[in-house]
């Protein structure tokens, strides 16, 4: 017959390879964990496995945050705005995401530049088509003005790119 002590024993065992295994799938803070944790544990075990993961090093919330900073800034050229709505969903403290926000070096503009040369490679921009999109990334439509505007001048001088006049 199993005592509470072995079936504890189990259950700990069981929570433990299943946070382990969503570790391996991918970078997880420790609230995500947590919250995947919650849906086949109870609360009490699923904190308890979430923050022996954080004191031994495995789940580490600021590593979650540069990794997925970098993805959404230089990947998918989000905004800073939506980048900092993705990071307190995830978890993150807001102390964390401006100091990390502090080490990031490439500016909104240079990232929004960066997403029009990346999408409109055959080098004519539909402005239409560019607002929509750099809304979509979180950008303000008064920063997109001045992005398109930037592009537009630029084109004056070397020609690379096509737009009509924004409004």
């Amino acid at each position: 017959m199993i005592t509470g002590s072995e079936r504890n024993l189990m259950k700990n065992n069981d929570i433990k390879n299943l946070a382990v295994k969503l570790l391996a799938r991918r970078n997880l803070t420790k609230k995500e964990l947590f919250e995947k944790l919650k849906l086949k544990f109870d609360k009490e075990s699923a904190l308890k496995i979430s923050d022996e993961m954080e004191l031994s090093g495995i789940v580490n919330d600021e590593r979650s945050a540069e990794l997925f900073l970098y993805n959404l800034s230089e990947k998918k050229f989000y905004s800073n705005s939506k980048i900092m709505n993705e990071l307190l969903h995830k978890g993150i403290n807001n102390e964390l995401i401006d100091e990390i926000f502090k080490n990031c070096n490439l500016s909104e503009e240079e990232r929004a530049m960066k997403f029009l040369k990346k999408k409109y490679k055959q080098g004519k921009i539909n402005k239409e088509k560019a607002l929509r999109s750099l809304l979509r990334l979180g950008y303000s439509f008064e920063f997109i003005r001045n992005i398109i505007s930037n592009v537009k001048s630029e084109n004056e001088r070397c020609t690379s790119y096509e737009i009509d006049e924004l409004c």
